[in-house]
């Protein structure tokens, strides 16, 4: 896997605002440099809109060849045209919010756009509009959305009183470009109070009459969303996406030291895996324990044999223990059982689809 090592090294050259740009150019010039790999992982990571305006502002197009330029182009300007609507979106939420003083802030991506921490808006990618409501709120803010023809999914769930959410069902509109999760914490269960939703909306920021958490709660809920929602602490991933979202707020607060102020382990070993490929994450393990964590996330990385097997072998560990842990809620829980069973298709097709990924 040593050629996804250096793949992944070059990505995170391109998207570093600290990287030697003569370095970078002589890499990508490179007779046998392989594109198709830049553009396969840069895929999967959400950030081709990023490479794209990152090569653009380090004025290394040139390097590329002329239809992947054109190509990257077409996604940028797409992302871009997308963005601007979300933003329009992202204001008609916050002005509804604020007639009704529903206490609210606006998390992750959209946050990050809304609050200018890109050159160029087409560099994050956006999926969900994701909002933060004090939890008094929540069903008032919920019921609000539906007033702007917000819609809840007409499929049968499980019903909500099984499992405590950090979100409310997503809401779509048919003319809307993005759907809206209303958040009552923004960790899943048990680390709900791993970051408080009362400090975040407490501490928030409003830029342009749109409220965001301020930069230490941006940067926490950042790495916390990988770490925790997204299971990267079990699985040792990285991102690109959020990784490129952590250094654009870094730039931005250029007073946040994450060697001295951040020593909980969450955020020590993904400062230290995504700092292999990003300078700008400048994090140093100061333990043994810690240099030992590093030294095995590289080789998990340059090896694909041991990359494959290692990450199987957890994901079979996680389903196998959330299989049984819903086997006795389904032979226990009556209400369970019978939700199950009146939505057994849809069940059916998302365990399908898990594990067929």
């Amino acid at each position: 896997m040593k050629n996804q090592f250096n793949t992944l090294a070059t990505i995170g050259a391109i998207l570093s605002f600290k990287s030697d740009s003569y370095l970078l150019k002589t890499t990508l010039q490179a007779e046998n440099f392989n594109w198709d790999d830049i553009v396969k992982i840069g895929s999967r990571h959400l950030v081709l809109p990023a490479i794209y305006c990152r090569l653009k502002e380090k004025q290394l197009l040139n390097c590329l060849p002329e239809d992947l330029v054109q190509y990257l182009e077409k996604i940028a300007t797409i992302n871009r045209n997308r963005n601007l609507g979300i933003l329009n979106e992202v204001k008609e939420i916050s002005e509804l919010f604020n007639k009704h003083q529903i206490n609210h802030v606006f998390l992750k991506g959209t946050a990050l756009v809304a609050g200018n921490y890109y050159k160029d808006i087409a560099e994050r990618m956006v999926g969900d509009i994701d909002v933060l409501v004090a939890s008094n709120q929540v069903q008032e803010a919920f019921e609000l959305m539906q007033t702007i023809n917000y819609n809840k999914p007409e499929e049968i769930r499980l019903r909500a009183t099984l499992f405590e959410s950090r979100h409310l069902p997503r809401l779509t509109k048919k003319t809307a470009l993005a759907a809206v999760e209303i958040h009552k914490k923004v960790l899943k269960k048990p680390y709900f109070d791993y970051l408080n939703p009362s400090e975040i909306l407490n501490n928030k920021n409003i830029f342009q009459g749109i409220s965001i958490p301020n930069s230490e709660h941006l940067l926490a809920h950042n790495v916390l969303n990988l770490q925790i929602n997204d299971q990267g602490s079990y699985y040792n991933n990285i991102n690109f996406r959020m990784a490129y979202d952590t250094i654009s707020i870094l730039k931005k607060h250029s007073t946040i030291d994450i060697q001295h102020n951040y020593t909980n382990a969450l955020f020590v070993k993904y400062f230290m895996r995504h700092g292999v490929f990003l300078k700008d994450i400048n994090f140093k393990p100061t333990s043994f324990q810690n240099k030992i964590y590093l030294h095995f996330f590289k080789f998990k990385i340059k090896h694909q044999w041991f990359y494959s097997f290692w990450n199987s072998t957890l994901f079979y560990l996680d389903y196998s223990k959330f299989l049984l842990n819903r086997l006795w809620l389904f032979i226990f829980n009556k209400d369970y059982r019978n939700d199950i069973i009146k939505d057994r298709e849809r069940v059916f097709r998302e365990h399908k689809k898990k594990l067929l990924n």
